[in-house]
C-alpha cells in the first residue's frame, strides 16, 4: 500500500520535540505499518506515544483513540493540548473527546497548521 506524509511533517514535527512538546500519534492503521513507514521516513522517535487501530476498540471518530494518547502522555494541560488532523473523522474525534474528558482540546486541520507554522517564521 501506498501512503503520503506532508513533506514538511518530519521538519515540524523535529521543531516541535526540540520545544520539549509532548507528541502523540493517533491513527486508524495498524501498528505494524505504521512502524514501517515511521522507521522508512526517520521518524520512530519523533512520538512519546503511538495509538494505532490494534490498540483500541473503536477508531476515530470516536474519542477512544485520543482517550487513550493521553492517558499515556498525562500532558501538562496548561501549555494546551493540539491535535493536528486531516479528516472530517479527526475533527469529530476531537469534538467527542472535548463533551467526555474534561480536557480542551484544540484541533487544527494540517493545511491551516502548515499556514500557520510557516508564517511564524518557523518554515524552511
Amino acid at each position: 500500500g501506498s501512503y503520503v506524509i506532508h513533506e514538511s511533517m518530519p521538519f515540524i514535527l523535529r521543531q516541535l520535540k526540540a520545544t520539549s512538546a509532548q507528541l502523540g500519534l493517533v491513527t486508524n492503521n495498524g501498528r505494524a505499518v505504521v512502524t514501517r513507514i515511521l522507521a522508512l521516513e526517520q521518524m520512530d522517535q519523533l512520538f512519546d506515544v503511538t495509538v494505532c487501530r490494534d490498540d483500541v476498540s473503536d477508531l476515530k471518530p470516536s474519542p477512544a483513540p485520543l482517550l487513550h494518547a493521553i492517558a499515556a502522555l498525562n500532558p501538562q494541560t496548561e501549555h494546551g493540548i493540539f491535535f493536528i488532523g486531516d479528516s472530517a473523522a479527526d475533527e469529530e474525534s476531537a469534538n467527542a473527546f472535548n463533551k467526555v474528558s474534561g480536557h480542551s482540546l484544540r484541533f487544527q486541520h494540517i493545511d491551516h497548521f502548515l499556514h500557520t507554522f510557516k508564517n511564524s517564521g518557523h518554515g524552511e
